[in-house]
């Protein structure tokens, strides 16, 4: 349950977060400052996001670009639509943490399954849930086949690593600014694995 300053902290930043009549500010803080604040979150420098360099020299700050883009999506789909628990808002160091891609894919950094102790019926549901917001068809999707053919659910994958990552560090933590209601696949994945514009389909 929030307490009362979680409350206000959810009201605050729903309120600041209502689109303005006639704004035409960019979404992002585009202030030296703020640019500075996003670059460090992301232990980037500015050509990260701005590559092209114009005929005098200077960099192009103004020309479109794919991880400008990203950026964009990543404002709209979490930043601008999430909060902590307690109402705090969160920033790009959230997840990023000094580091431009932070996901884990390595197998080898597998945990143990945090589902020990559920019933059988709150996993199917769980599953279910995560199945339908990433669209995908099957189980496959994330988990491997034995030998004999069945699901086995103890053998690590790189999509598993992923979505327990993202459980612990977004579903866990967040909540919905909408609607108060913790974050779930769908929040973001809307029914699609990928929803970043990237070339290389990273996450």
């Amino acid at each position: 349950m929030l307490d009362m300053r979680g409350v206000l902290g959810l009201f605050l930043v729903f309120a600041l977060a209502l689109p303005v009549r006639g704004e035409t500010e960019h979404i992002l803080d585009t202030t030296k400052e703020g640019m500075e604040k996003i670059a460090n979150d992301l232990g980037v420098k500015c050509e990260y996001c701005h590559p092209k360099v114009k005929t005098d020299g200077k960099r192009d700050f103004a020309a479109p670009s794919e991880m400008k883009t990203v950026s964009l999506i990543m404002k709209r789909q979490i930043v601008d639509k999430f909060v902590e628990k307690d109402g705090e808002p969160i920033d790009c160091a959230f997840c990023h943490q000094g580091k431009a891609r932070f996901l884990a894919r390595d197998t080898a950094q597998a945990k143990p399954t945090r589902l020990a102790g559920m019933a059988r019926t709150e996993i199917v549901d769980l599953m279910k849930g995560m199945q339908q917001g990433l669209g995908v068809a099957s189980c496959d999707f994330c988990h491997e086949r034995g030998q004999d053919g069945r699901l086995d659910h103890t053998i690590p994958t790189e999509n598993k690593v992923i979505a327990r990552q993202m459980m612990d560090s977004l579903m866990d933590p967040l909540l919905q600014i909408r609607n108060g209601k913790p974050a779930t696949c769908a929040s973001c994945h809307t029914g699609k694995t990928t929803f970043l514009h990237r070339k290389d389909k990273g996450h």
